[in-house]
């Protein structure tokens, strides 16, 4: 019996991210886009949702290889967790391609992938597969479409698209090449196209500027521009906009400062000389105007053999995340500084046993703390050691540690019983660099009073970037909103 073609999603189909789809014929199968999705308001604590791939767990020597339509998230932003689980090649655009660069990078996976990158109109095979990338317009550069010759015929698969027929940049979606495959034929057609059945049509992207000239014109006080970080256009239209009108231009966000980084290196955006503005320089501006700094937080990796490995799979750096899975099991804590010990003492009401490690000679925490740690049985603290290395099979249920005195090495091994045990990291949180020697910061984190303002007037602060108790998605929608407010009420008293 021949071989039939499987076209099989695992996500986004009838929803809005964690854009998955497996093409398989015979021995052959590979992967299109691998985005995230955002949960519901059911589900509380949990930030991200990565598609099922159980699947792909099971058919893992038949995979040859990962197409990526575009760089937004919901399209990329599963890549680093699948490809902790499975090893594969990954096929885009330039930018899309440096975006998931940026997100490997943060997951210690970069130098373990290879990422080939293509053009609009280079085919390459996958298995019995040919690929062809078809250009498109879209919010951010560099999307395509797919054309996809199987043994059996063509697949079109669109991605997010949109027809401008004024597009800022890179030329208009390639029509004439969707309709020579349409006229050669097509066996089936997979369109993206959010929102469809509404009556009406979109606006070019062109057409944005003469909102922003109005706005810049008829404006003499700071104008905050709000926008996702891989809308790469949009950013040159900010940019060119307030060099016309001889504004200063700053970019703060994370996300925003990569991405502006690597689209300026690969020539998608070009800044006029002058425009840009550091934002150390923000004390100096007029007090009338306000800032909300709210580039969020990364959690410092242990810095150990073999971490990227293990996390999801007994490393984490979440205690209110992650605390339930180890309830009753042994569970590790790197650190010694407030955060560990505050964080070592909640995963103690769910862990059997809790063991601080710590490199230095003791503890760097309060009095009162130090009496909370030592009134509880279940924490120990090991000083002078670091963790040099994890192992185990499919979970750690290995610690190696090194005495930052002799040199020692001890191996710590899970329980039989238990088989894996937890490994919790709180050495700190990277932020920014930008707000040093400018805002009052402690341990990395703005220093803020409950309105969420900093020591600098006009400038709040919201988020995990600043010293809070709790960093979860609900306690940042609440900082933002406290933030906003202010800023309103701080405007108006200037008046």
């Amino acid at each position: 019996m021949a071989s039939k073609l499987k076209i099989i999603p695992l996500g986004g189909l009838g929803e809005i991210g964690k854009n998955l789809t497996i093409y398989e014929y015979g021995k052959d199968m590979f992967l299109v886009d691998c985005g995230m999705g955002f949960p519901d308001q059911d589900l509380y604590g949990v930030d991200l949702v990565i598609p099922d791939i159980s699947y792909l767990k099971a058919n893992k020597n038949r995979i040859r290889g990962m197409v990526i339509t575009h760089g937004h998230e919901d399209h990329i932003g599963a890549i680093p967790y699948v490809l902790k689980q499975l090893d594969m090649p990954i096929y885009a655009t330039p930018l899309t391609a440096a975006i998931i660069e940026l997100r490997l990078e943060e997951h210690d996976l970069l130098y373990h992938t290879q990422i080939f990158t293509k053009k609009p109109g280079d085919k390459f095979k996958l298995g019995c597969f040919e690929i062809e990338f078809i250009h498109t317009n879209h919010s951010i550069a560099d999307s395509v479409a797919l054309a996809i010759k199987t043994p059996i015929g063509t697949v079109i698969h669109t991605g997010d698209f949109k027809i401008d027929l004024t597009p800022i940049q890179g030329g208009m979606i390639d029509l004439p090449r969707l309709g020579q495959l349409g006229n050669e034929g097509v066996l089936a057609l997979l369109s993206d196209s959010t929102n469809v059945e509404r009556p009406g049509y979109c606006a070019s992207e062109a057409r944005v500027i003469d909102c922003f000239d109005e706005l810049f014109k008829d404006c003499s006080k700071r104008i905050i521009v709000t926008t996702f970080a891989s809308n790469v256009h949009r950013l040159q239209q900010i940019i060119n906009v307030a060099a016309k009108y001889k504004r200063k231009v700053g970019i703060t966000g994370r996300s925003m400062e990569n991405i502006m980084r690597v689209a300026t290196e690969l020539g998608y955006v070009d800044i006029p000389d002058g425009v840009m503005m550091d934002m150390s320089q923000i004390g100096s501006l007029p007090r009338s105007k306000t800032v909300i700094v709210c580039t969020g937080a990364m959690t410092r990796s242990i810095g150990c053999k073999n971490e990227a490995k293990y996390v999801g799979k007994g490393i984490s750096y979440c205690a209110v995340c992650d605390a339930n899975f180890f309830e009753d099991f042994e569970i590790y804590v790197v650190g010694g500084n407030g955060i560990a010990a505050e964080e070592s003492l909640y995963l103690a009401g769910y862990a059997r046993k809790v063991t601080m490690i710590h490199k230095g000679p003791a503890l760097t925490v309060s009095p009162m703390l130090k009496e909370r740690l030592d009134a509880e049985p279940k924490i120990h603290v090991l000083c002078n050691e670091e963790v040099e290395d994890v192992g185990g099979d499919e979970l750690l249920s290995e610690i190696v540690l090194k005495n930052t005195k002799t040199g020692e090495e001890t191996v710590l091994h899970a329980d039989e019983e238990d088989g894996f045990f937890g490994l919790f990291g709180f050495t700190g949180k990277k932020t920014t660099g930008m707000f040093d020697g400018v805002l009052d910061m402690e341990g990395g984190y703005i220093k803020t009073d409950e309105c969420m303002r900093t020591n600098v007037p006009g400038v709040f602060a919201a988020g995990d970037v600043r010293v809070t108790p709790l960093r979860q998605v609900v306690t940042a929608c609440a900082d933002g909103a406290i933030a906003a407010m202010q800023c309103y009420k701080y405007i108006s008293a200037q008046k």
